[in-house]
């Protein structure tokens, strides 16, 4: 199965792929990329967990700022309006 993918993928795809290799006989090129996917998941993984919270509390604070100009061109534009009625 991997010699057919690999006879229709280019040069740099194709060393990946014949370095899988069969499943009887893993090579160094499969285990190579076995590690190197699960720490660079586990890495991802951590920066996410570690990020999440400060993503949310910048959200936050972005959107309280956003509402409390929202609230003051509000009542900026009802005490305009107000002066013009009296």
């Amino acid at each position: 199965m991997t010699a057919l993918l690999a006879r229709r993928l280019p040069g740099p795809l194709r060393s990946l792929v014949e370095g899988l290799g069969d499943p009887n006989e893993r090579g160094f090129l499969f285990w190579w990329l076995v590690i190197t996917l699960s720490v660079t998941l586990t890495i991802a993984l951590l920066v996410s967990i570690v990020l999440a919270p400060v993503t949310g509390l910048v959200a936050l604070a972005g959107f309280g700022v956003w509402t409390l100009i929202d609230d003051l061109r509000n009542s900026a534009s009802r005490q305009h309006a107000a002066a013009r009625e009296a």
